[in-house]
């Protein structure tokens, strides 16, 4: 079967940067489910975009259609065929029902009996005319964030489409889009190209848009727009400030990329380097230049210009700039003239949450979260905490912080310096919003952890209360990555500390919110059942964590089936499993015994001591050697596991567990647990409780799974 490339390319105005790749995606996805769901064989699919035209590039598709081959079962086999094994009426019926031969009808095995059934071959379509019928709800189907409608047209897309490039081989695929016609035709750069591009192939794509000042491919633009700003940064004895998201966004921004340098004055240096480069980055999409980590009064611009017109370019982008720095130094000057300390009552004009009361109302909350954990850690550090709490979100009313969100904590930090607060006090403002995305560190300094605990607890506590509770993919308050800040800090930090007492006054505080004179009313819900959701909830985000160091999914099962409070305790106890599982020969056999025990204590009847096991063993009513033996081991491993647990030397915890596995076989194989006897039967049921409670105290092994 012949077969050629196939090219569609949808010209538009300029699509938003953000919105490129997430398109491609699409593009790639369904245009491989289109052409397998009608039966088109294809080779490999690429895509290509700029701000103005988004690209499916297929190789080697079929020139047409595969046939289809469709069952269709008909009436039983005994009704179809008589004795003689000749065709009946009802055979002869379905057979011209179906357009096929009667001869060719076959008798087929189904779980209801035999049938008879026809095979009708449907004879596959032109590939020109399936992609006719097809590409105009492909194009349609594409989602963005936003789209728009133009003209007088019902179309909708993200941009108004302005051309349609469809060709097979050397054919235009013709069909028609709310009155715009597809074609040969694409258009290169909006103001370098000379005019329309006619393409007679679709391998000659990429040329012919270079002609027309166009880099269609998004990866040769982005590795072009990166050599291009190292050797601009290098001329000028510097680094270009490493910024992949922002290199992302340009490459999208441009189809003819030109890296132009500027120079801003030397004076704007004293504007905190933060600043500086939030100045460039989030208003005008330039680089920063760097020279032993010190910024130089120096930018580079990714211009969609040819390099002919860099003076100009350049001269302009710098009048810009100097206007976005002369805001900034004036919003850097004009929030110095009030201390930090004398905008914490104007917080009590700023709305936190409705329900949850002002920012002010928030920052009591954190001052006291923070005296807690202080005292817990080092209660030397509580008036440090204290403070840094009480400043905290207190950057959030200057000038800056309203004009780049983007540097909250940050600015407090300059800001408190620069005000004679203490240095740690500072460097927690700063760190308390940290981590503020997946790849971010956690707080370095304890200060910051104390104070990031407190808000991210203050947070997750106060929407569980409201309702506000992450379902599925939606979590519009970011409460999955706080919870995540809250375990990942004390793993990555080595701190032990248990969240309970956290959450319980974290709980308790809100309570005491809420109860204040006109003061919103929340829902009203049991102080333990709130606490105990967001500690289910914190105890989730174990998850990834614990994936991430090789705990098997059924060891996490087994660590978090029991109550969790301290995340390095749990992450210690996780390891220690992992570890013991995989180099001891005696862990799956006990485990066996373990869940044997379960079993057992489960199926005790109520009036037989039940599932819950609440009388202590009577040692004097042990009758048997073996349960006597069993019991003695049990009381001293017991100990070494308690003293073990004690030390959080997991290991040696789960490894003095071994030592059951002998007495606790022989047990099984010579003691009767449900006897006759009341007496006996309730202290053998008290024994398994209790050896079964002390596995517990470790973790559940009835989730651990063994193979065959």
């Amino acid at each position: 079967m012949n077969s050629s490339d196939f090219l569609l390319e949808i010209g538009t105005e300029e699509i938003p940067a953000g919105y490129i790749e997430p398109a491609l995606k699409q593009m790639e996805e369904k245009g491989a489910n289109l052409l397998t769901g009608a039966r088109l064989d294809f080779g490999a699919i690429k895509t290509y975009a700029t701000p103005r035209r988004l690209t499916l590039y297929v190789e080697s598709l079929a020139g047409r259609q595969r046939d289809d081959e469709i069952e269709i079962t008909g009436p039983p086999a005994r009704a179809g065929l008589n004795e003689q094994g000749e065709f009946t009426r009802a055979a002869l019926g379905f057979a011209q029902k179906q357009g096929v031969p009667v001869e060719e009808l076959r008798v087929v095995k189904t779980s209801k009996g035999e049938y008879l059934s026809a095979v009708k071959v449907s004879k596959g379509k032109e590939t020109q005319v399936v992609l006719s019928e097809l590409l105009p709800a492909f194009i349609t189907n594409l989602s963005f964030p936003k789209s728009m409608r133009w003209g007088e047209g019902s179309l909708r897309f993200t941009r108004p489409i302005q051309w349609i490039l469809a060709l097979l081989g050397e054919e235009v695929v013709d069909f028609n889009l709310d009155g715009i016609k597809s074609g040969r035709i694409s258009f290169g750069h909006r103001f370098l190209s000379s005019g329309p591009i006619r393409l007679d192939r679709p391998s000659d794509y990429l040329e012919r848009l270079k002609e027309g000042h166009v880099l269609a491919d998004p990866y040769e633009r982005r590795l072009l727009i990166a050599a291009g700003l190292e050797e601009a940064a290098g001329v000028q004895g510097g680094e270009v400030l490493k910024d992949e998201e922002l290199l992302d966004i340009v490459t999208c921004l441009v189809e003819y990329p030109t890296v132009i340098p500027g120079w801003f004055k030397d004076e704007y240096l004293r504007i905190p380097r933060e600043v500086l480069i939030a100045t460039m980055r989030e208003h005008q999409r330039y680089f920063a230049v760097t020279k032993d980590e010190n910024l130089l009064p120096f930018f580079l611009v990714v211009a969609n210009s040819n390099p002919q017109s860099q003076d100009h370019v350049r001269k302009g982008n710098e009048r810009v700039l100097s206007a976005r720095l002369a805001d900034a130094d004036f919003f850097f000057t004009e929030d110095q003239r009030k201390p930090l300390a004398q905008l914490i009552e104007e917080e009590r004009m700023v709305i936190y949450q409705e329900e949850l009361g002002s920012l002010y109302d928030k920052t009591e909350r954190m001052i006291a979260l923070a005296a807690s954990v202080a005292g817990r850690i080092d209660p030397d550090l509580i008036p440090l905490a204290r403070r840094a709490a009480y400043l905290a979100k207190a950057d959030l009313l200057t000038r800056m912080v309203g004009e780049f969100p983007t540097l909250q904590g940050i600015m407090g930090y300059h800001y408190a310096l620069l005000q004679g607060e203490e240095e740690s006090v500072a460097t927690a403002i700063k760190e308390h919003y940290q981590p503020r995305f997946a790849a971010d560190t956690p707080p370095a300094a304890i200060l910051g952890v104390i104070v990031a605990l407190a808000d991210k607890a203050d947070i997750i506590t106060g929407c569980f209360s409201l309702g506000l509770i992450p379902t599925g993919s939606v979590d519009p308050y970011g409460l999955r990555r706080h919870g995540l800040g809250i375990v990942r800090t004390l793993i990555e930090r080595n701190i032990s500390l248990a969240l309970a007492p956290l959450i319980e006054e974290a709980v308790i505080l809100l309570k005491k919110d809420a109860a204040r004179p006109a003061r919103p009313a929340r829902p009203a819900r049991p102080a333990g059942e709130l606490a105990g959701q967001v500690l289910s909830f914190l105890a989730q985000r174990m998850r990834p964590l614990l994936i991430e160091r090789g705990i098997a999914q059924d060891e996490i099962e087994a660590i978090l089936a029991l109550p969790f409070n301290d995340p390095l305790d749990t992450l210690d106890r996780a390891n220690a499993l992992n570890e013991i599982r995989s180099s001891s020969a005696d862990f799956e056999p006990l485990s066996v015994c373990f869940k044997r025990a379960r079993n057992i204590l489960k199926s005790a009847p109520p009036g037989r001591l039940g599932p819950r096991i609440e009388e202590e063993v009577k040692e004097e009513r042990l009758a048997e050697e073996i349960e006597r033996t069993l019991y003695r081991e049990f009381i001293k491993i017991r100990d070494k596991v308690k003293a073990a647990r004690d030390r959080r030397e997991y290991r040696e915890a789960f490894s003095s567990l071994s030592e059951l596995r002998a007495p606790v076989d022989d047990f099984f194989d010579h003691i009767m647990v449900m006897c006759e006897d009341e007496a006996l039967r309730k202290n053998r049921l008290a024994l398994l409780s209790e050896i079964t409670g002390l596995f517990m105290s470790l973790a559940d092994f009835s989730q651990l799974q063994f193979g065959n």
